[in-house]
């Protein structure tokens, strides 16, 4: 550890902060490092999330935005409030006719949801 903040001094001779608080380019470092993993992992999580799921979250994400429960939106595409929360986990197989009136509902047009 020394000698890798003796190594950062000699790199960064006039930062002031490394000066004052030699561990402060480490710290840095590892928030960095931390939040390229999260954000790997939030990649990878979406990567190998089967089209289902990406259906639902899409789903889940423009109800969100228009401020709707899942049972108001339900109610709009005229669903069963449990299946549009089995089609919002990417549980179950929607019909493109399901779609269709999940964006009327959404007041969107189906290209939206993808």
């Amino acid at each position: 550890c020394d000698q890798t903040i003796f190594f950062i001094k000699r790199i960064f001779p006039n930062e002031s902060r490394f000066k004052h608080n030699p561990h402060y380019l480490l710290l840095s470092i590892a928030s960095c490092s931390i939040d390229n993993k999260i954000q790997n992992l939030q990649r990878s999580k979406y990567e190998f999330m089967n089209v289902k799921e990406k259906l639902g979250e899409r789903i889940c994400e423009l109800r969100r935005e228009k401020s709707l429960s899942q049972e108001k939106l339900a109610l709009k595409a005229n669903i069963d409030r449990a299946y549009m929360h089995l089609i919002e986990k990417g549980k179950t197989n929607v019909s493109i006719e399901l779609i269709e009136k999940i964006a009327i509902a959404l007041e969107i047009t189906i290209k939206d949801l993808f």
